[in-house]
């Protein structure tokens, strides 16, 4: 999907360029453009230009097409993620991993020892 102004939204760095998945993929629209793998950083760069000169509405509507599909699953179950989220933590195999990295982190044993 293309909004009027905007970078396109499928545009990938594909490191393998005599590779004939990405000729197939480029010609599908499912990328734009293939550069070699020693092109990568500079491509990137310049995309990341591209980006910063684009007007802000542009960039506002890049992301809400980007953020969409997410936002659709996390309103599905947002109500219902922290009672997952208790119960997972309050698991014993959470509750002894926690504690130990708790204990790791505080210096563990050795300093209660030297007590």
């Amino acid at each position: 999907m293309h909004l009027h102004g905007c970078i396109p939204l499928t545009f990938a760095f594909v490191p393998c360029v005599s590779c004939a998945y990405t000729v197939q993929a480029e010609s599908l629209g499912l990328i734009d453009q293939v550069v070699d793998k020693s092109e990568v950083v500079a491509a990137a760069e310049r995309l990341m230009q591209q980006l910063i000169k684009s007007p802000p509405l542009a960039l506002a509507g890049t992301k809400t097409v980007l953020r969409e599909d997410f936002c659709a699953l996390w309103e599905q179950y947002y109500q219902t993620e922290p009672v997952g989220a208790w119960a997972f933590l309050n698991e014993p195999a959470t509750l002894k991993t926690l504690e130990g990295a708790l204990q790791r982190l505080s210096g563990g044993a050795s300093k209660r020892s030297k007590m």
